[in-house]
């Protein structure tokens, strides 16, 4: 096989000689772009060339409302969305009905919305933790990492002990340990 190059003239296709491995493939599209904090809404995300931009843009760090006519089809991609750790809006309606589309719009503003609520709860948050850590860095820094610690493992069946073998950590729920052993 050839390939035509700009002047005309014919160049020969070249194969790879190695299989394409892990380390030789294409990079996936957020580490080719970032749509993080982006927030899209896909008309007709519920199947096919909707569903996939749906997938490549949570992929790339962006969160996603759908519309769809079948709430089912909205909902599953919405769910597909969340595995990948974006939000996912299931919008149920037909943009080629002019009566529907305020509502559809309404929804869509909606979620534009409570993003930016959560997102100036967070900053409000944020700019709390702050001022107590500019206060106070090392009291600050282990309340945050002993508060990170009892969501990540606050769960867990397992008791954690400190370096020295010597206690148990003060932050683990030992009360509710018997419980998760009694199922």
């Amino acid at each position: 096989q050839v390939w035509p190059t700009e002047r005309g003239k014919a160049q020969p296709i070249v194969r790879p000689k190695t299989p394409i491995t892990e380390e030789t493939a294409m990079p996936d599209e957020a580490s080719l772009f970032s749509l993080t904090g982006r927030k899209l809404l896909i008309v007709g995300g519920g199947q096919g060339m909707g569903e996939a931009t749906a997938q490549f843009a949570a992929r790339a760090g962006a969160d996603v409302a759908l519309v769809d006519i079948v709430a089912d089809r909205a909902e599953s991609v919405a769910a597909m969305v969340a595995g990948y750790g974006r939000r996912g809006i299931p919008i149920v309606g037909d943009v080629l009905d002019d009566a529907q589309i305020p509502r559809i719009v309404q929804e869509a503003e909606g979620y534009k919305v409570q993003t930016v609520a959560e997102a100036t709860g967070q900053v409000a948050r944020f700019n709390q933790v702050f001022e107590q850590y500019k206060k106070a860095p090392d009291v600050t820094r282990q309340r945050l990492y002993l508060e990170t610690m009892e969501r990540v493992l606050g769960n867990s069946d397992k008791i954690l002990l400190d370096k020295s073998g010597s206690g148990v950590l003060p932050y683990l729920p030992l009360g509710d340990l018997g419980k998760g052993a009694a199922k």
